[in-house]
């Protein structure tokens, strides 16, 4: 990506963030959710590859805060993505089977978070729930609704105007 990027040649930024998602981030992003470091040093060096990228596209400096970098590029750190990539994926594997609505509490407040979730993924029952986040051109916000006809449960919100699709998808789960 350095070479694709100058001050006064070079990519368009939005074009280097596409090439850093599509081919950086995809590879980091691939099984991110199970090999994720506990170790704090590991953590911030796959985080420094996101910045460094970050910086290069946008053409910010060493010394821009890490948290302005991801707002201006719209972007979720590399371990908050990570765990909203395993929460979709078990929200994807337990789309396939029943599940009762108790479950997230069951599993918060197990002294033993991946026993009570293997435990759970084998059960067969199902409970469909229907989420959906969207923004209308002329409102000023972003809204998601979620629905289960199963018990009756609805949901809606209304989120700031700066959040993006993407953001009322990520909230909706």
């Amino acid at each position: 990506m350095k070479f694709l990027c100058g001050t006064y040649w070079g990519s368009h930024p939005d074009t280097l963030l596409i090439l850093y998602k599509s081919y950086i981030r995809s590879i980091m992003d691939y099984g991110s959710f199970i090999y994720l470091p506990k170790n704090k040093q590991d953590k911030l060096k796959l985080e420094r590859i996101q910045f460094a990228a970050i910086r290069c596209a946008l053409g910010y400096r060493m010394s821009t805060p890490t948290n302005i970098l991801l707002a201006e590029a719209k972007m979720f750190s590399f371990e908050e993505r990570t765990k909203m990539l395993g929460k979709a994926y078990i929200a994807k594997a337990l789309s396939n089977t029943e599940t009762d609505a108790s479950l997230g509490h069951e599993i918060k407040n197990s002294p033993d978070p991946d026993r009570a979730l293997c435990e759970r993924l084998e059960a067969e029952q199902t409970l469909p729930v229907y989420t959906d986040g969207s923004k209308i051109k002329e409102a000023a916000s972003v809204g998601y609704g979620i629905f289960c006809p199963a018990t009756g449960h609805r949901g809606a919100g209304s989120l700031s105007p700066q959040c993006s699709i993407f953001t009322a998808r990520v909230l909706r789960n």
